[in-house]
């Protein structure tokens, strides 16, 4: 809001609060009249929307969290008795342990990728938003500055809940390293089994099964964007022709 303020300041022309709200929130003044109490409600609604959209990222980042450090527990209580005979129970109930890991894994992916998919629409809608207004037709020196600014933002805040997103399948296929370098005088039927469960089970949280989030999901992304650009310069180029 600060923003559009200055920016009103800024094109010389006098600030009119009605002007303001109209501007910024059309489509809710289109249906209802303006007034103190539409105004306030249209701040509120603006507020719980961005803390809603942060605590989903935030909420993803806590949980892949959680899930990517148990496995790291398992990993390197594995490195940490690497070199000690273990007996096959011991062996047993690692797997157990994996196993219960993995169950708890599935179980949180299948209430929670709902909000995994609201989170990467809402940040590539609103990513999408601003590239197009920074490759848009920006006349003065602040707006160059918010734009780049709020566009760098939303890629980091993107990247960061992908990096944390892909910890979980990153980790859970940590453990097969550490097995994969046992002595083989150690090896046994519970080690093979336990190596087939980390190569077949597939752990990663998804948004509601449609993609898994892994470092290459941003590759994906970032191609998609670089696609959305070229076809906003050539419509650019092309008004410009006209």
């Amino acid at each position: 809001m600060a923003y559009h303020i200055l920016m009103s300041t800024i094109n010389g022309r006098q600030f009119d609060i009605e002007y303001f709200y109209l501007s910024v929130f059309p489509e809710f003044f289109s249906v209802v009249d303006f007034n103190g109490y539409t105004a306030f409600i249209a701040n509120i609604a603006t507020m719980i929307g961005h803390m809603i959209w942060s605590f989903n990222d935030l909420f993803i980042i806590v949980i892949s969290s959680a899930l990517a450090l148990r496995f790291k527990q398992i990993t390197d209580r594995l490195y940490l008795d690497q070199k000690k005979p273990n007996s096959n129970n011991y062996w047993i109930q690692i797997r157990a342990d994996y196993d219960r890991l993995v169950y708890l894994s599935k179980k949180v992916d299948k209430y929670i990728s709902s909000i995994v998919l609201l989170s990467y629409a809402a940040n590539i809608f609103f990513l999408l938003v601003q590239l197009s207004n920074v490759i848009g037709h920006l006349n003065y020196n602040i707006q160059v500055f918010y734009y780049t600014y709020s566009f760098s933002f939303l890629i980091a805040r993107l990247a960061i809940v992908s990096l944390y997103g892909a910890w979980v399948s990153e980790e859970s296929r940590e453990p097969a390293f550490c097995l994969q370098s046992l002595p083989s005088a150690t090896y046994n039927l519970e080690i093979r089994r336990l190596l087939l469960q980390i190569s077949f089970n597939d752990v990663a949280i998804t948004g509601s099964k449609m993609f898994k989030i892994s470092r290459s999901l941003l590759l994906h992304v970032a191609g998609a964007i670089v696609t959305y650009e070229l076809v906003i310069i050539q419509f650019n180029n092309a008004e410009e022709l006209q």
